[in-house]
């Protein structure tokens, strides 16, 4: 009896013990399934993974997969290289047939290749496309500034004067002593022209050929590589225009004002002239050696103060650049248009160092019938620089040859055109035309016609045509108290 009671215990908890895991195998799952595409095809390789666990599988050449242990509630991903990874919650069933859908969003953006347009995944060189919509709100004086980071591989430089362009180069410099200059395509046309002609707010987009794979269009102007611009078309809100503005104003500054000698520093350079030049003259005697102005105004004060301690601070100027643009677009069923009006005025930090530049646009597309269609697009700029500049105006001119002691004003206030006796320095003041103007026009249509074959399912043909003519008018007039510099450019 004793016995039997026993063998009763040990039965009940035995089972006790085997009541736990018992419990927990009920609710886990074996289960399978098939991978394919959205056309049926099925996915070799595709990995199937409960999520957040090292259980997982392959699966096979017909896209059959089997996992075991799986628990209810838990998340199956199911992923494969250039496909849109998918999840899936467990569930009861035991059989899940998975569709993967092919990733391809890069592969479909459009950019602009050769004198047309293609789908990313069929341009086989190095094509990058800026991304201008982040940089649409910051102010810009023309559209390198506004390239500017965004393409890897496009070098972009410092304007250092109003209406200056920056140098680009594309992966560097190709040559030493040829061009590196990028070869520009305008709205699929050679670009002749100036880049301060295009305004940055009539740009779509922009596309940068890196590789030698755009000589297979553009042949050896290509060698530095392309940049495809493409203006903006026509576009509505709910049919009606859609009318844009923008304007913007800042203020310039130099970056670091540059050093030059004090009047010890003047004298130490004079004296290590002197000295090169075999007249060996100890320190203190040096400032016998100066001009006749210079001597005099050096004995002016028993300290010696210097009547001149920075001359750049008599060409400093607070500097400043404004933007304005105004554009008018639409399009409809048949018709769209974008036309635009542009001005650029900026103020350098050198005296006499201005820009002003005017610009507009008229992008035309019109569908005439069901296999023709038209279009123009065209921009008018005009750049207004001044003639003489402080920059380079002559060797005997530049404004770092000032004395310390030198006289800028004569006793009636007007300049001195010797400011220090000799006459190897003329006064930069004297060098600046009473008069002046450089004024550049371009003019620029490109006029296109597509025809669509009608028996011929997606065959097109464009004709494409365009003209530019560029002129400019200069002039300057050198009153009484200037000296004329036939030598200076802008």
């Amino acid at each position: 009896m004793g016995k039997t009671i026993k063998l009763i215990l040990l039965g009940i908890l035995t089972l006790a013990c085997l009541s736990e895991p018992l419990f927990s195998q009920s609710n886990s799952l074996g289960i399978s399934g098939t991978v394919t595409d959205e056309t049926g095809v099925a996915i070799i390789g595709a990995t199937v993974l409960v999520k957040g666990t090292n259980n997982g599988a392959i699966t096979d050449r017909n896209g059959k997969f089997l996992l075991s242990n799986v628990q209810e509630n838990e998340t199956i991903l199911i992923s494969c290289i250039g496909m849109v990874s998918q999840e899936i919650k467990v569930e009861k069933k035991r059989v899940y047939n998975v569709i993967l859908i092919e990733q391809t969003v890069l592969l479909n953006e459009v950019v602009a290749i050769g004198y047309g347009t293609q789908k990313k995944q069929a341009v086989t060189g190095a094509v990058a496309t800026a991304n201008l919509e982040t940089y649409e709100k910051v102010p810009s004086n023309n559209l390198m500034d506004r390239l500017k980071g965004t393409i890897a591989g496009l070098n972009i430089g410092e304007a250092n004067k109003a209406g200056g362009v920056p140098e680009y180069t594309i992966r560097g410099q190709n040559s030493i002593a040829a061009s590196n200059t990028p070869l520009i395509v305008l709205d699929g046309t050679i670009f002749r022209g100036n880049m301060s002609d295009i305004s940055p707010a009539d740009i779509e987009r922009v596309t940068v050929l890196k590789d030698a794979s755009a000589a297979a269009v553009y042949g050896s102007r290509s060698s530095n590589g392309v940049i495809i611009i493409e203006s903006k078309k026509g576009s509505g809100i709910g049919g009606k225009p859609k009318i844009s503005f923008e304007s913007s104003y800042g203020v310039v500054n130099e970056l670091e004002p540059l050093k030059v000698y004090d009047a010890k520093g003047y004298l130490q350079r004079l004296n290590d002239i002197l000295n090169d030049n075999g007249t060996v003259v100890a320190l203190d005697q040096t400032p016998n050696y100066l001009q006749l102005i210079e001597k005099k105004n050096y004995d002016a004060t028993p300290d010696h103060q210097a009547t001149l301690v920075d001359p750049y601070d008599l060409f400093r100027q607070t500097g400043f650049n404004q933007n304005t643009s105004l554009s008018v677009s639409n399009r409809t069923e048949k018709m769209n248009y974008y036309m635009s009006a542009n001005y650029t005025s900026q103020k350098g930090v050198i005296l006499n160092d201005l820009y002003k530049h005017y610009s507009f646009r008229v992008n035309l597309e019109s569908k005439i019938t069901d296999w023709l269609t038209l279009g123009l697009k065209s921009y008018f700029s005009m750049r207004d620089y001044p003639k003489d500049r402080l920059y380079g105006v002559g060797s005997n001119t530049n404004v770092y040859a000032f004395s310390p002691y030198a006289d800028i004003y004569n006793e009636d206030g007007s300049y001195r055109q010797f400011p220090q006796t000799t006459t190897s320095f003329n006064s930069p003041f004297w060098a600046i035309a009473d008069e002046s103007k450089d004024l550049a026009y371009n003019l620029n249509g490109i006029f296109t016609g597509t025809i669509k074959v009608p028996w011929v399912k997606g065959l097109t043909y464009t004709a494409t045509y365009s003209h530019t003519l560029n002129f400019s008018e200069d002039a300057s007039f050198y009153g009484y108290q200037t000296i004329a510099l036939p030598t200076n450019t802008t």
